[in-house]
């Protein structure tokens, strides 16, 4: 920047302070991106890397898709016993309307029951044959962060905008188990969307227990605490929007 030797005084110290205030500014402006990018690279980042010994993986598998794949066979088994069942009272005891009826009405009670059991863990076990599949490949390796969890690569959301809420997470022991219950969140064509409650097991390698209840109060810190304030903040804006403060002064006329 250059000034002329004919400028008066007071006009060349205003030009070297506006240059000043200038540079000043820019060094701010500078620094807020930084801290930005640094925030952003944060938010990226992994809290935990865990690696598994070929055991440790089967056990693993055993525990978050073993149970559940049988309690889904069993219903599916049942539903369609049961749903054979409503049919054959009518063939076996054709010429005994009152036994074929008192066999058919019990048969159609579970049969129903166990057909909404179906429909109700189906989305669950879907999401848990997920993970089993993932599970197949390597490497033998589980990451968190703050969005979620990847097992093997693939990425199982627990705290993303529109896909996922978490709720509550909890550490159980022999074998000591990280378990995450989350709101998985689906939308139809119409923009109308829906939650299931359902939950995620993670087990906890030889060595890790300590990390893994740091881990938990990090999640319980970090992700629902700072939910549950923002939904907190929303609801109260909410309140004041529907009942906005009298106003304490007015025009005159």
């Amino acid at each position: 920047m250059s000034v002329s030797d004919d400028q008066p005084p007071g006009k060349l110290e205003a030009s070297q302070q506006g240059w000043e205030k200038f540079q000043q500014a820019k060094k701010l402006l500078r620094e807020q991106r930084n801290s930005l990018g640094a925030s952003t690279m944060r938010e990226d980042e992994a809290w935990v890397r865990w690696e598994y010994s070929p055991e440790e993986w089967a056990l693993f598998d055993k525990i978050d898709w073993g149970l559940r794949s049988v309690l889904f066979l069993v219903l599916l088994v049942g539903d369609t016993i049961f749903f054979l069942g409503t049919f054959l009272p009518w063939i076996v005891f054709s010429s005994d309307y009152d036994l074929a009826r008192s066999v058919f009405l019990p048969d159609l009670v579970l049969c129903v029951g166990f057909f909404f059991a179906l429909l109700f863990s189906g989305p669950t076990y879907t999401q848990v044959r997920k993970r089993h599949i993932a599970r197949q490949k390597l490497p033998h390796t589980v990451t968190f962060s703050k969005k979620g969890v990847w097992e093997s690569g693939t990425f199982f959301p627990l705290n993303e905008m529109y896909e996922a809420d978490l709720e509550k997470v909890t550490l159980t022991s022999q074998p000591p188990v990280l378990r995450f219950y989350f709101k998985k969140w689906s939308w139809d064509s119409k923009g109308s969307g829906s939650s299931l409650l359902t939950s995620l097991r993670v087990l906890v390698p030889h060595g890790q227990e300590g990390e893994a209840g740091l881990l938990l109060e990090r999640f319980q810190t970090e992700v629902i605490a700072v939910r549950k304030q923002k939904e907190e903040r929303g609801r109260q804006e909410q309140e004041r929007r529907k009942n906005p403060p009298e106003p304490r002064s007015y025009d005159h006329f």
